[in-house]
C-alpha cells in the first residue's frame, strides 16, 4: 500500500472516530481522550478558485508527485477529519513546507488566551475543549530542511528538521519557561517562535485555534509535575474578560457592502472606543492607517469589493500608503529613545522595562496590554525616570492615559503598531522572553498580596516563601537593572524574609530536640550504671558467707572502678557486713 493510500485510509478511519494502531488493533476515540497528530513530510500550496480564502494547502506523501494532484492530501480534508473527533483535547503539529496554509481552513479564528497557569487556569485547561494547530512555516514559506527541488529533504546529522529538533527539546523541558513542570501548547509555541529563527530565519511558526476550540489548552505534564504545587489565583478582572471577548471581532465585517457605502458617503469617519474593541485587528489588516487611527483607508476595501479578489493579503500598492505612517510612528519612538538615553544612559533600561510591560503574550502574536498606574510605580531613582518616560511618550502620541469603568487609571500604547513594528521592542522581547513570562506570573499575585495584606490575615499565604521560583526572582531583585516595580519588590522582600524565618525556626527546633535527646541519653547511661553496681553489691552480699575472700575482692574492685559513679548507700550494707 502506498503512502498516499495509507494516509487516506487514516483520514477515513478518523471520520468514524477510529484510530488504527501499528498492531492492527483499532482504538475508538472517545470524549475524554487527548490526541496529538504530528506530520513531518512535504507540503504544497496552490491557488484554488472555489476556496474563498484564496489559498489551499496539501500534504504530499513520500511517493507523491507534483504534477499529479490525485497523489496529494488536502489540508482541508485533514482539518475536517480531525476537528470532528469527539476527543476533548486535539493538537495538530505540521512540519512541512507551506504548513501555514492549514490555517486557511479555519473559519472565524479566535484570539488564543494568555498563559497564566494558576490552579484554576489549569483546571479550566484540562476540562475545556482544546483544538489547536502549530505549523512549522507560514502559508508562503518553505520548511528550512527542504531544498529547492521538489520531493527531497536536506540531510542533517540528527535526521530531524530544525523545527523537529526544537520541538523535541521543548517537550523535554526547555519550553517550560515558568518552571511549573507543565508545558502548554501556547508555551511550546512561544519557545519555537523564539528559537527557530536562530537556525531557520526564513521560517515562521504559527499557532492557531481551530473551530471547536474552547477554554481548554493542550498540555504536556513533565515528570515532576504536581497539581498541588500550582498557586491559586483570584478571579480575572472585568477588563481582562472583556478584552478576551472583544478580541474575537473579525476584520471581515468591514467587507460588508452597506458599511462600505456608508464610509464612502462620509466626509470624515472616526472610529472611537476604548482599547481592546478591535482597532488593532483593523491595523493589522492595514484597513486603518497606523497613525493613532486618525484616518480610515477605503482603498483596500474598494479593491476587495470591486475586483472581488480572493486573496485578502495586502499587495505592495496597498502597503505603500500605510507604510509611510507606520515609519513615522517608529521614527518618533526612536527619536524619544535617543533623546532620553543621550541625557542619561540609565533611561535605556527604564524605557525597556516600561515598554515590555505593555507587551501582551497572545497566541503567537504580540499585541499591547493595559498597564495599571500602580504597576508603573517603582523605587527611586527609577521611579523618577519612569515618570519622565511616560510623560515624554504620552506627549509624543506614543502612549495614552485612560481610565477604566471603575475609575482605575492605566496606560497603554496609542496603537498596536508600536508594539508590533518597533524593532527595539521586538529585540527586547526576544531577549527577555523568559523574564516576561515570569513577570506575568508574579505581577497579579504580588498585586493581590499588596491589596489584601492589611485586611486579610491569611494574605501571607500568597507569598512565594515555599515557591521554587523564589531563588530566581531573588537573583533578579539583586540586579542593578531589575525590572521589579515597588509592590513586586516588597512582595519578593517579604517572601525572602518569611523563608528565612521559617529556616530559623526549624534550626531552633532541631537544636532543642538535640539538646533534649542528649540529656535523656546521659540520664539513661547513669541509670544503667547504677543498676549494674546494685547487681554487684547483691553478689558481694551473697558471697560473704560461703566465699568471704572472693566477696571482699569483688567489693574492692567495684569500688575502685566506680568511685565517681557509686553512691555510698549502695555498698553501705556490704561495709557493715565486712565490719
Amino acid at each position: 500500500m502506498n503512502m498516499q493510500a495509507r494516509l487516506t485510509d487514516l483520514l477515513e478511519d478518523l471520520t468514524r472516530n477510529i484510530l488504527p494502531l501499528s498492531d492492527e488493533n483499532p482504538v475508538e476515540i472517545k470524549r475524554d481522550d487527548r490526541l496529538l497528530f504530528f506530520f513531518a513530510g512535504h507540503g504544497f500550496a496552490s491557488d484554488v478558485q472555489n476556496n474563498t480564502d484564496g489559498l489551499a494547502g496539501y500534504l504530499v506523501p513520500q511517493d507523491g508527485q507534483r504534477d499529479y494532484p490525485d497523489t496529494w492530501v488536502s489540508m482541508q480534508r485533514l482539518h475536517d477529519s480531525l476537528t470532528q473527533l469527539p476527543c476533548r483535547h486535539l493538537l495538530i503539529i505540521l512540519d512541512c513546507c507551506f504548513a501555514g496554509s492549514f490555517r486557511w481552513a479555519v473559519r472565524d479564528r479566535e484570539a488564543v488566551r494568555r498563559e497564566k497557569l494558576y490552579r484554576e487556569r489549569y483546571e479550566q485547561y484540562v476540562s475545556g475543549i482544546a483544538q489547536q494547530v502549530i505549523t512549522s512555516a507560514d502559508h508562503d514559506e518553505k520548511a528550512a530542511d527542504s531544498p529547492f527541488s521538489f520531493g527531497q529533504r536536506r540531510d542533517n546529522i540528527s535526521g530531524h528538521s530544525p523545527f523537529a529538533e526544537l520541538l523535541l527539546k521543548g517537550l523535554k523541558g526547555e519550553a517550560d519557561y515558568t518552571k511549573d513542570n507543565i508545558i502548554t501548547a501556547t508555551e511550546l509555541f512561544l519557545y519555537l517562535e523564539s528559537e527557530l529563527p536562530k537556525t531557520a530565519p526564513k521560517q515562521t511558526p504559527k499557532l492557531s485555534p481551530l473551530k471547536r476550540h474552547g477554554k481548554g489548552n493542550y498540555i504536556f505534564p513533565l515528570a515532576d509535575f504536581d497539581r498541588n504545587l500550582l498557586l491559586p489565583n483570584s478571579k480575572p478582572s472585568e477588563s481582562e474578560e472583556s478584552e478576551s471577548e472583544d478580541n474575537k471581532i473579525s476584520t471581515k465585517l468591514l467587507l460588508n457592502e452597506k458599511l462600505l457605502e456608508f464610509l464612502t458617503l462620509q466626509q470624515l469617519t472616526m472610529l472611537l472606543g476604548s482599547s481592546g474593541l478591535g482597532r488593532s485587528k483593523l491595523a493589522k489588516a492595514r484597513l486603518i492607517k497606523p497613525s493613532t487611527l486618525r484616518d480610515l483607508s477605503l482603498k483596500y476595501i474598494k479593491s476587495l469589493t470591486e475586483s472581488k479578489r480572493k486573496d485578502q493579503a495586502m499587495n505592495e500598492e496597498d502597503r505603500e500608503d500605510s507604510g509611510q505612517l507606520t515609519q513615522s510612528l517608529i521614527q518618533s519612538a526612536d527619536w524619544e529613545y535617543e533623546q532620553l538615553v543621550g541625557r542619561n544612559p540609565a533611561y535605556a533600561n527604564t524605557i525597556r522595562n516600561v515598554m515590555l510591560r505593555m507587551v501582551a503574550v497572545d497566541g503567537g502574536e504580540f499585541a499591547h496590554r493595559r498597564v495599571p498606574d500602580d504597576e508603573l510605580v517603582y523605587l527611586d531613582p527609577e521611579n523618577t525616570r519612569v515618570k519622565q518616560v511616560i510623560a515624554r511618550f504620552c506627549a509624543a502620541g506614543l502612549l495614552v492615559r485612560r481610565r477604566g469603568i471603575e475609575g482605575n487609571g492605566y496606560i497603554e500604547p496609542a496603537d498596536d503598531i508600536l508594539v508590533e513594528e518597533w524593532s527595539k521592542l521586538q529585540s527586547w522581547k526576544q531577549q527577555e522572553l523568559r523574564n516576561l513570562l515570569l513577570q506575568r506570573e508574579l505581577t497579579p499575585i504580588a498585586h493581590q498580596w499588596e491589596t489584601q495584606k492589611q485586611q486579610d490575615k491569611q494574605a501571607f499565604r500568597l507569598l512565594w516563601n515555599n515557591d521554587p521560583r523564589l531563588p530566581l526572582i531573588k537573583q533578579i531583585s539583586e540586579q542593578k537593572d531589575s525590572w521589579l516595580n515597588a509592590f513586586e519588590s516588597e512582595f519578593v522582600k517579604r517572601s525572602i524574609e518569611r523563608q528565612r524565618n521559617q529556616r530559623r525556626r526549624i534550626i531552633v527546633m532541631i537544636a532543642g530536640a538535640s539538646a533534649s535527646l542528649y540529656g535523656l541519653t546521659i540520664l539513661a547511661l547513669y541509670q544503667l550504671e547504677i543498676s549494674r553496681l546494685q547487681e554487684k553489691a547483691e553478689l558481694v552480699k551473697t558471697l560473704l558467707e560461703p566465699q568471704p575472700l572472693e566477696a571482699l575482692v569483688l567489693a574492692i574492685q567495684t569500688m575502685g572502678e566506680n568511685k565517681y559513679w557509686m553512691p555510698w548507700n549502695i555498698l553501705k550494707s556490704v561495709d557493715e557486713r565486712l565490719q
